[in-house]
């Protein structure tokens, strides 16, 4: 797996300088086979906002051709990297994200490495706190069948809700137990099934995680497990509720404490922002990537469709007008405030892309709806960096 996720790095370099490290988004020992794909995050250095449009065109590139391959370590290749970050921007502490502490290092120059050591070695915030308290609590109500695994059998169903959300939320319990990045998702499933020996719920995960085999792996038996699982998520809160400082050790109150915590801390706008841009700067190629697939792509199309929802538009519209106009605007009034500034192109696409996301009820329309998306991005995309600029120009001192 390291080995292919280098060939990714250099391929990408190859056609683009700009590029100069990849990791994944967790360790590597994390991604399981047949069920796991890999989620990789490009590094970057002097890329100027115009030149990300030709990092998108090399990352589909190179996608489409080490996917292609048929293997079975290149099916884990499912999509593009999610997320690029310029360097100069892991050592911005207001950009930092809770996620960097998590990556898994794969490949790069030797500024990269260092400037993701560093990302990963600062002092542990409020926001790192904030980040695992949401994850935890969504995953504790997300124990389900996992629908991305829909038309797969029955094991990799239930064992993909273990791995996108009881392995999530028992790494993020972790981090806050420990008050600092744990080291994966299944280093947090062994430590708490070695603290806990009797519990027959993490040893049964643990051995489907990693087998495909149990009582637990067929269709009836999968919900009824999940539920326990989540009962397990829910066990943890009076341990972490205390790491935290507030005792309570009846479940259902540590629960409803650790949620007012959550909710207490404010909005974090430009992380929000942030995120958009970070997440938008090879979107285009995500967009192309499923829209060359076939029908079993479909809800692949529908799901970055919802990202362009609930991610890249809305959310940076909204979060730029909090932080350069100090106020709580509508999409439509934040691009108002912009319009002078964005050429009639730019400011027809934002109109036009705010359009499409109001026609995700018809999923008849979804491959059209993104198809036109991706032609716009190209336009959008500069919108994003210009609004992060300016941003970030005004906190200056």
């Amino acid at each position: 797996m390291h080995a292919l996720i280098a060939e990714y790095y250099e391929r990408c370099r190859a056609r683009f300088a700009g590029v100069v490290g990849i990791v994944s988004r967790g360790p590597l020992e994390d991604v399981l086979p047949d069920l796991s794909d890999v989620d990789l995050r490009l590094l970057c250095d002097g890329v100027a906002p115009e030149e990300w449009s030709a990092l998108d065109e090399a990352v589909l590139a190179v996608q489409r051709e080490l996917a292609g391959r048929g293997s079975r370590e290149c099916g884990l290749l499912q999509h593009p990297p999610g997320a690029c970050m310029l360097l100069t921007e892991l050592s911005h502490p207001a950009l930092l994200h809770p996620e960097s502490r998590l990556w898994g290092w794969c490949a790069g120059d030797e500024a990269a490495r260092e400037a993701a050591a560093r990302a990963a070695a600062a002092p542990w915030s409020a926001r790192d706190e904030a980040f695992h308290l949401a994850r935890y609590l969504s995953a504790c109500g997300r124990c389900t069948p996992d629908p991305a695994a829909a038309g797969q059998p029955p094991r990799c169903r239930c064992r993909g809700a273990l791995v996108h959300y009881f392995l999530a939320a028992l790494e993020s319990a972790c981090c806050l137990l420990e008050g600092r990045a744990v080291p994966g998702r299944l280093w947090a499933l062994a430590r708490l099934a070695a603290e806990r020996p009797a519990n027959a719920t993490l040893n049964a995960a643990a051995r489907l995680i990693r087998t495909g085999e149990g009582e637990h792996a067929d269709t009836a038996a999968c919900p009824p497990f999940l539920h326990a699982c989540r009962d397990v998520l829910h066990g943890l809160a009076p341990a972490v509720a205390a790491h935290l400082g507030m005792s309570e050790p009846d479940v259902g109150a540590a629960l409803e404490c650790l949620r007012q915590r959550a909710d207490a801390f404010p909005p974090d706008p430009l992380l929000t922002l942030y995120n958009a841009v970070r997440f938008s700067r090879v979107r285009r190629a995500h967009f192309r990537y499923y829209l060359g697939m076939g029908p079993e792509a479909d809800w692949l199309v529908a799901n970055e469709l919802d990202t362009l929802r609930g991610l890249l538009l809305a959310p940076a519209l909204g979060a730029y007008a909090s932080l350069a106009c100090r106020e709580q605007l509508t999409s439509e009034q934040a691009l108002d405030r912009l319009g002078s500034r964005l050429p009639a192109e730019q400011m027809a696409a934002v109109q036009r892309l705010l359009a499409i996301t109001r026609e995700l009820a018809d999923p008849a329309r979804s491959r059209a709806l993104l198809a036109e998306a991706a032609d716009l991005y190209p336009c959008y995309h500069p919108v994003l960096e210009y609004m992060l600029a300016g941003v970030l120009q005004e906190q200056l001192p």
